[in-house]
């Protein structure tokens, strides 16, 4: 459930550390956002690059409820004790200063929490076979369940957790392929749309906390690999 009636001013500051999560609210679609140790009411109070906000108002689909206003370049809640306006701020992330927008910051948001782990060693002496929870096969673009195994690299599997794994791999499965601005250019956006259409080769390009890392399902989707730029 969504609220905003009542709810004060949130103390959000660029002072805290603002990661990379997958958030959703009325078990809506997640969206990816930065997230901190800062609750409302045991909820999260996430904050959102353009492109992701945009995806929670068309989520919604209400502009009664809340809408762009492209002109003013900011995001407007219509609310019962008057409109609350959000545009953009900088925020310090792990991704460095982003220009984000705190809309629904009195929301129900819940994190989602992918994760995969270790399942057994590979005659291949740079990768692992990983395990893949279920959050991150449900309705997913790209199918890890029946038609491609997910492996990782040392390299990889060195830098990242398993939440920062099954993130962006969640992400990547489900066509979020860039997680900042200019990440990833249109035509690679639009190779990308033509390998999940063809069963062709899809890439997605993440950064996490300073290191660049690729997530790359090959042709025919028999792998997907998550690696260091340097071990590609």
């Amino acid at each position: 459930m969504k609220h905003t009636v009542g709810c004060e001013k949130l103390a959000k500051t660029e002072q805290r550390f603002w990661r990379k999560a997958l958030v959703h609210v009325d078990e809506e679609t997640p969206v990816l956002a930065y997230v901190s140790d800062f609750h409302w009411n045991g909820w999260e109070c996430p904050v959102f690059t353009k492109e992701n906000a945009l995806r929670v108002v068309e989520q919604i689909d209400d502009p009664s409820f809340i809408e762009y206003d492209e002109d003013k370049d900011v995001f407007i809640e219509h609310d019962s004790e008057g409109d609350i306006v959000k545009g953009p701020e900088t925020y310090m992330t792990e991704d460095g200063p982003m220009t984000v927008y705190d809309i629904g910051e009195c929301w129900t948001w819940v994190c989602l929490r992918p994760e995969v782990l270790v399942a057994s060693l590979t005659a291949l002496p740079t990768h692992f076979f990983m395990g893949v929870s279920e959050s991150i096969v449900r309705d997913a673009l790209i199918d890890l369940e029946e038609e491609s195994q997910l492996v990782a690299t040392a390299g990889a599997l060195g830098h990242l957790s398993p939440q920062e794994m099954g993130l962006i791999v969640w992400c990547h499965t489900h066509g979020i392929w860039t997680d900042i601005p200019n990440g990833m250019c249109d035509e690679d956006i639009e190779c990308n749309e033509e390998g999940i259409r063809e069963h062709g080769d899809v890439l997605s390009v993440w950064h996490i906390r300073g290191e660049k890392v690729y997530v790359k399902t090959d042709y025919g989707w028999e792998y997907t690999t998550v690696l260091l730029p340097e071990e590609n």
